[in-house]
């Protein structure tokens, strides 16, 4: 068999994402293999059978993704997934598991330092990238959540905890959510001081926090 595109048609705010071959046998190439299937080594077992003109007809339906280029040969024990920047690869699972979740890492090291800095919106794209890679860390989860409790919507940080509770106890998610939440409420707005003659003229435009320190 080979393989001749994938069954998904992602924009890049779906990426990184595993997806599942299309193959096509090399003894007669109309005939085209799609998921849902199981692969048993070099086989693949109860798949559904189209034709060449059917799997056309799929990709101008936007259901599947066909290489312009023409196939490349399947290997037994292989996964295939993409990259943030649409690039694909295909690799042995166990590779491809350690790449995405190095990738997830990554993606959750940058959402940290956004919040940080009160860069919300980037904080939860970067989250969002790092469940993509890595659906079983609850970091990216409590992120989401931090950032949902600091912009009222209470109703959708708890849903964060909903889909965290089969990976992780419930008291230890809120704890992951509240540190989070005060890397948030760590930032300060920077308030401009007006010269004065007098050096107590200002004092009340300083935070009460900042003057403490």
């Amino acid at each position: 068999m080979e393989i001749i595109g994938y069954a998904d048609d992602r924009d890049a705010t779906m990426l990184p994402a595993v997806v599942p071959p299309v193959f096509r046998l090399k003894a007669d190439s109309d005939v085209v293999l799609l998921p849902p299937y199981s692969l048993h080594f070099d086989a693949v077992v109860r798949a559904t059978a189209v034709t060449m003109e059917e799997a056309e007809h799929l990709r101008l339906m936007e259901q599947i993704t066909l290489f312009p280029a023409g196939g490349q040969p399947a290997e037994p024990g292989h996964q295939m997934w993409l990259h943030r920047d649409g690039r694909r690869v295909y690799q042995p699972v166990h590779e491809a598991r350690r790449t995405l979740d190095q990738l997830s890492a990554e993606a959750i090291e940058r959402a940290i330092l956004q919040l940080a800095k009160g860069q919300l919106d980037l904080a939860e794209d970067s989250a969002s990238e790092a469940i993509l890679s890595n659906d079983r860390r609850v970091e990216p989860l409590a992120i989401k959540a931090a950032i949902r409790r600091r912009r009222g919507l209470a109703a959708e940080a708890r849903l964060m905890g909903e889909i965290a509770r089969p990976l992780i106890e419930s008291g230890a998610f809120v704890n992951l959510v509240n540190y989070y939440t005060r890397l948030i409420t760590a930032i300060e707005p920077v308030r401009p001081v007006l010269k004065s003659l007098s050096p107590m003229d200002a004092i009340a435009t300083i935070p009460a926090r900042a003057a403490r320190a």
